[in-house]
């Protein structure tokens, strides 16, 4: 029996259904980190959606009578396929029955918040894969291989500004140790350089210093920040811009409960369709942090 996704929940199995629902999308909305950093498309249908960039122009001098020459604004199609995702478990009808722990409730933010970390893969997965970004900010600046540091994060800023990146929304993307370094560094923690209480909180996250919004991305199954190909120690953080990369969904975080009879348990999954990329490469900025 598949419990129906909609109507009035009126017997004991779609009050069930409801309550795995609910708290799915209350745990997904705190689990999500990176979706705001970047630019959303919901309701996509197919497999790919193709998000539109757009050429600069430059004006010309004018003279009397001369003819208006097109300035042939260039524009691309640059693709985003999507891809499908799930995870769920069985909560067994016997086994239900000798616990007072509310099993489906727990499935229900586990597996929110492994959706939430596969749409945060999918995103620093796109920008792993960009090339021609606006630069590298190599792991000796600012200290022989060293952590995210102030000059780091000033070399990362310029790179954007010289490809004209607008500076309003900003995120910089870091792993524990490049909070690590960051916090290690007066001018990103003293109340005479920045606005944050980073001393007071023992953390970055979330919180702005030279024009970043700071994610920090903990180290995860789904794989978290990617290292230098052959080496071990150089941890790639990312600056970017929320225009620069774009997300696509065709199936937001939905909660399914399906009884199966031949396991005598109810089945409790999340499905999730989506995939991101990178639309402009130069509003993307390579970080590299050395991690000894």
């Amino acid at each position: 029996m598949s419990i129906n996704l909609g109507g009035t929940y009126s017997s004991t199995t779609n009050a069930a259904r409801a309550s795995y629902d609910e708290a799915v999308k209350v745990a997904y909305q705190g689990a999500g980190v990176l979706r705001p950093t970047v630019t959303v498309k919901t309701g996509i249908v197919g497999q790919t959606h193709f998000f539109r960039k757009f050429g600069a122009t430059a004006a010309i001098q004018h003279s009397s009578s001369d003819l208006i020459t097109p300035a042939d604004a260039t524009h691309a199609k640059v693709p985003c396929t999507l891809t499908n995702w799930r995870v769920g478990d069985y909560t067994d009808l016997f086994d239900q029955a000798e616990t007072t722990v509310d099993e489906r409730a727990q499935l229900a933010a586990v597996d929110a918040k492994a959706i939430g970390r596969r749409e945060d893969q999918l995103i620093i997965d796109a920008l792993d894969a960009a090339t021609s970004i606006a630069g590298t900010v190599d792991e000796d600046l600012g200290g022989t291989n060293s952590l995210l540091n102030a000059d780091k994060l000033r070399r990362a800023k310029r790179h954007l500004f010289e490809q004209q990146v607008s500076d309003t929304q900003h995120t910089m993307l870091v792993n524990a140790a490049g909070m690590e370094g960051a916090l290690a560094e007066t001018e990103v923690t003293s109340a005479d350089y920045q606005t944050m209480k980073a001393l007071v909180d023992g953390s970055v996250n979330n919180k702005s210093a030279f024009g970043f919004t700071f994610k920090v991305i903990e180290n995860r199954a789904e794989g978290g920040l990617p290292v230098v190909p052959a080496s071990t120690a150089i941890r790639l953080c990312f600056a970017y811009d929320r225009a620069a990369v774009g997300l696509a969904t065709a199936i937001e975080p939905r909660g399914m409960v399906d009884w199966i009879p031949e396991r005598a348990s109810w089945l409790s999954q999340t499905l999730y369709k989506g995939g991101a990329t990178v639309i402009d490469s130069k509003g993307v900025v390579e970080v590299q942090s050395y991690e000894s």
